[in-house]
């Protein structure tokens, strides 16, 4: 209807958010358990209910990126399902599977490109980690890649070995596209609610703080870069309206997942979106839809 009443950009203006938060919602519910799982030690578990959110819920977020209207479209007038379907992709499209991850990568910068992300994900000849989840989902695989070897059932009979090799496999895959999911997600966010260019580097900056702790790279000369940033940027408690101790509160951020304020104690999370009255209410007049 909305296409027949040459609304259809409308309609999109409408929904991409709400497809976004959706994906995004998706996305977390999974691996919210695929992350508990892992933890405790369930690695199979963990492996199993991460294929939705990485295999399936990861593309559509790309492709709301690169391409957002193409999907939109789809999603709203196609007749089939399948025209819009990552599984019907796979098939014979695989030019459009890696296209799309590409352009997202190219916006958010990473250091995977569209095509290694492809072979990981989605390339069963190649990818160790289609194989875990085949033999995560399933007691017995047929596939010619993941044949379950003759008097073995999959993970029935598996040793602390295979345990330990998976369980730092799983981390050592999963950070990084968490990380890429992270990205292009808040890059969607920022595109969508037209988020100042001073904001995205200031959250940009202590997302990429984090990152390099968590995978242990130490260069020096780019922490000095991050911490000229947030040493000249004015933090305020969203509590009590406090100016934050930049030095205190860098080194919080630095070391830490929380951070308070030295004044009234109030807590905040590292990974929250850093953004201010001013910048949310601009926000709100630009979302302002007048009927």
């Amino acid at each position: 209807m909305a296409r027949k009443n040459n609304y259809s950009s409308e309609a999109n203006y409408i929904l991409k958010p709400h497809l976004l938060f959706s994906l995004l919602s998706d996305f977390n519910m999974y691996m919210g358990d695929s992350l508990r799982s892992i933890e405790e030690g369930r690695v199979s578990v963990a492996f199993a209910t991460s294929r939705k959110p990485i295999h399936d819920t990861f593309f559509y977020l790309c492709w709301l990126l690169s391409s957002g209207d193409d999907l939109l479209n789809k999603i709203q007038y196609s007749n089939k399902a399948k025209d819009y379907d990552i599984s019907e992709f796979k098939r014979g499209k695989s030019d459009f599977i890696i296209t799309t991850l590409s352009n997202a990568i190219d916006e958010v910068i990473c250091p995977w490109n569209g095509k290694e992300l492809y072979e990981l994900l989605y390339t069963k000849d190649k990818s160790d980690l289609a194989s875990v989840w085949n033999k995560s989902l399933h007691i017995i695989t047929n596939d010619k890649n993941h044949t379950t070897n003759p008097k073995n059932l999959n993970f029935v009979f598996a040793n602390n070995d295979i345990w330990n090799n998976l369980w730092g496999y799983y981390y050592s895959v999963f950070l990084h596209i968490y990380h890429i999911a992270m990205r292009v997600a808040i890059k969607i966010f920022q595109d969508i609610f037209k988020i100042s260019e001073n904001y995205r580097v200031i959250n940009q900056v202590i997302l990429d703080i984090k990152y390099l702790e968590i995978i242990g790279i130490e260069d020096d000369d780019i922490k000095s870069a991050y911490k000229y940033i947030l040493e000249h940027t004015e933090f305020y408690c969203d509590k009590c309206a406090s100016i934050y101790n930049n030095q205190f509160l860098l080194e919080e951020i630095l070391t830490k997942n929380l951070f308070a304020c030295q004044h009234c104690g109030h807590m905040e999370r590292v990974g929250n979106y850093i953004i201010d009255d001013p910048e949310i209410e601009k926000i709100i007049n630009n979302r302002r839809i007048i009927i």
